[in-house]
């Protein structure tokens, strides 16, 4: 026995709701996952930027302080060879010498 038309509009109804739930469904899920996917990659390509832009403080900093050092060392040296210095040490150490 056929069914009544209301009820095979129904069923029709019924399936085309499905099937567009399940279509949706699909589109939801998948740009879901595009978007994790999508701030995973950022997550990664920002921390690599910190990292190489940390680095390079790093080695900036240490290359600084390395000429720093130097550039006391040099201080010191061209202090240290001065004979007027060394000349007024003689007569400091000399005046301490002979008040004890």
């Amino acid at each position: 026995m056929p069914q009544p038309n209301h009820i095979q509009s129904t069923d029709s109804i019924y399936r085309s709701f499905r099937k567009a739930l399940l279509i949706n469904s699909f589109i939801l899920v998948v740009t879901l996952m595009l978007a994790f996917w999508a701030l995973a990659e950022i997550k990664r390509n920002t921390k690599d930027n910190w990292t190489s832009s940390l680095q390079t403080v790093q080695q900036t900093t240490q290359e600084a302080v390395a000429i720093w050092v130097n550039n006391r060392k040099q201080q010191i040296r061209s202090v240290a060879s001065d004979k007027r210095l060394e000349s007024y040490t003689e007569v400091l150490i000399d005046s301490l010498s002979s008040d004890m």
